[in-house]
């Protein structure tokens, strides 16, 4: 692909990344992450990286963390259940 996107399957995805969200950026439930090449138009799926620990899945579970917003550069999550009290990592892929 021209824009250096990867294949899987019949789905082309630009960019997969990293960003962990401190349990100090949580803000009435919502907090927005800095994503690099996120667009208002991408396609953002919010996801667990392989090294997530049954600890902080049993976290994220019970947060039930959702994407509600995103501008060029960002993304707003919201957590619909027990907001998180420590630092997370989370999958971000997008195209």
């Amino acid at each position: 692909y021209a824009s250096g996107g990867v294949a899987f399957g019949s789905v082309r995805y630009d960019a997969t990344s990293t960003v962990t969200v401190a349990a100090s950026a949580w803000t009435n439930g919502q907090a927005t992450l800095s994503v690099s090449g996120i667009t208002t138009a991408s396609t953002v799926i919010l996801g667990y990286p392989v090294s997530t620990t049954a600890a902080d899945y049993e976290i994220m579970r019970a947060a039930d963390i959702r994407v509600i917003g995103q501008a060029a550069g960002s993304i707003t999550i919201e957590a619909l259940g027990t907001v998180p009290t420590s630092d997370l990592t989370f999958q971000i892929t997008r195209w």
